[in-house]
């Protein structure tokens, strides 16, 4: 292993609790997980707005009710 990867390791992890390190781990892979499903929502939403836009279902304040 690379010195400079140990020494980045004891930078980040240096004072930390096993504890802590199992939670920040936890933490990320949930911040993960939340940007994959935002990332998909953000892509539903796009492709919501293109086939409203292409048949023409986007509402208007004209339409006789």
């Amino acid at each position: 292993m690379h010195p400079n990867t140990i020494s980045a390791w004891k930078s980040k992890y240096g004072g930390m609790e096993s504890s802590e390190i199992a939670r920040g781990r936890a933490i990320e892979d949930e911040n993960a997980r939340m940007k994959r499903i935002i990332a998909n929502l953000s892509l539903e939403n796009d492709a919501m707005k293109e086939l409203i836009a292409k048949n023409s279902w986007s509402p208007r304040s004209d339409k006789p009710r």
